[in-house]
């Protein structure tokens, strides 16, 4: 099956052009790129399981990688009113 060609990564935080972060931003932006990280390595994981055939693995990895996904929606919207593209 063909991949379609990888789009390039939206920001995690909008533009804030000049405006200065508050200490909560310091602390979330880092672990909002580090749960970006952990689904994308999850993404990849699940394709090369799939290839596999190992459906319980595949299950668990799913699931995860859809709880770290409603984490970084949540997260979006609580700083940003807005869950932005994972």
């Amino acid at each position: 099956m063909p991949h379609a060609a990888r789009q390039p990564a939206m920001s995690l935080v909008p533009e804030t052009a000049g405006v200065p972060e508050t200490a909560e931003e310091k602390v979330m932006k880092p672990y909002l790129r580090k749960l970006m990280r952990e689904h994308r390595t999850l993404n990849r994981l699940i394709r090369t399981t799939k290839a596999l055939g190992a459906q319980n693995e595949l299950r668990e990895m799913k699931r995860l990688r859809l709880r770290i996904k409603d984490k970084i929606a949540a997260m979006q919207r609580h700083y940003y009113g807005r869950a932005l593209s994972v």
